[in-house]
């Protein structure tokens, strides 16, 4: 991720950017309460998520999520 670009472009960029810019940790909950959100089109923020960024990188966010069980899965 560049100074030009604030959108991660990966996985690693964008779980560094949850994990340690924001401090989330990524627990089994946290995970499964946002993948449900974002597959969710009648919610607000879901829908404002993708106004924003598109429906292609709101797929490509919900995959990082599944990548992200299944890694805490696999721990």
């Amino acid at each position: 991720m560049t100074k030009e670009n604030i959108i991660p472009l990966n996985y690693e960029e964008w779980k560094y950017c949850i994990v340690k810019k924001c401090g989330i940790p990524f627990t089994k909950e946290f995970i499964e309460e946002r993948i449900a959100s974002l597959k969710d089109n009648t919610n607000e923020d879901t829908r404002r998520f993708i106004k924003l960024y598109g429906d292609r990188y709101t797929s490509q966010v919900v995959e990082w999520y599944v990548l992200a069980r299944h890694e805490l899965e696999n721990k």
